[in-house]
């Protein structure tokens, strides 16, 4: 695979900190991505465990051959998204999400609020739109933001792609990898009494975590943990593409939304 950029070289340092493991590399920037929405009631969060030192920026943790680059310090706590001051607040708790966010703007990425549903928009020339579905609880919102801002690490590696099942292995993957960076932030948190969701099926965070956990103690690495949540992803969670939350007919699975988007924007012509 290609060799990581400083940025993403911090950011994945950050959910490793709080794994206690080295990551492989993760990958790329990808089409638009959704997330979906929080449960009511949410899930039980993981056992709480001691908070994990500041990560993903110059400063406690540097990942070799970084250099700093000029990122900005997470360590300054002012952080703030144009989600709301009670967003800003759970951002500033989390070094891992103060870190997505900081990483983000610095590539160009906007942070905008939507009320239909959250997805990442790259543009074709750096940086893009990450729209996050807001709601009433500012950590609902705050769990959106989490899952999207996983998406903006990637640049490249999509275009790549020469068929549609590998497109379709390649956005799943960046689902897992989105969903280990939740668990990282909700960890965080749960360390300070702050509860977050992971926004995904319920039936499906028991296993997510699993994985997560054997990620953290070194049994499986980056790609594998990613690609095994992206599994889930691929049948087991569903999108409500059109913010219709009480009608579940025009959801689509993420294999479908990938698949859509290969035959939409990348397949040859003629076939």
């Amino acid at each position: 695979m290609r060799e990581l950029t400083n940025e993403e070289l911090l950011l994945v340092a950050g959910a490793a900190a709080a794994a206690d493991v080295d990551p492989s590399e993760p990958p790329t920037e990808i089409p638009p991505i959704v997330v979906n929405p929080p449960t009511s009631p949410p899930p039980s969060p993981p056992p709480t465990i001691p908070p994990s030192p500041p990560v993903e920026q110059p400063g406690p943790i540097t990942p070799p051959g970084t250099g700093g680059g000029g990122l900005p310090d997470p360590t300054d706590k002012n952080t703030t998204t144009d989600l709301g001051a009670e967003v800003d607040v759970i951002v500033n708790k989390s070094a891992t999400l103060e870190g997505l966010v900081q990483v983000a703007q610095a590539k160009g990425f906007k942070i905008v609020a939507t009320d239909t549903y959250s997805h990442t928009d790259p543009a074709a020339t750096g940086g893009g739109t990450v729209y996050v579905k807001t709601y009433a609880s500012p950590s609902d919102t705050a769990a959106q933001l989490t899952h999207e801002l996983g998406h903006t690490l990637f640049d490249g590696e999509w275009n790549t792609v020469a068929d549609r099942a590998s497109a379709i292995n390649m956005g799943l993957a960046t689902e897992g990898e989105a969903t280990i960076y939740s668990i990282a932030v909700q960890r965080e948190l749960s360390a300070q009494g702050v509860s977050l969701n992971i926004p995904a099926n319920p039936a499906n965070v028991a296993s997510y975590n699993a994985t997560y956990d054997a990620y953290q103690a070194g049994q499986i690495n980056w790609d594998t943990a990613s690609a095994q949540i992206g599994e889930s992803f691929r049948n087991g969670e569903r999108i409500d593409i059109n913010g219709t939350p009480n009608d579940t007919a025009d959801d689509m699975t993420y294999e479908q939304y990938y698949g859509s988007y290969w035959d939409r924007t990348r397949a040859p012509a003629g076939g």
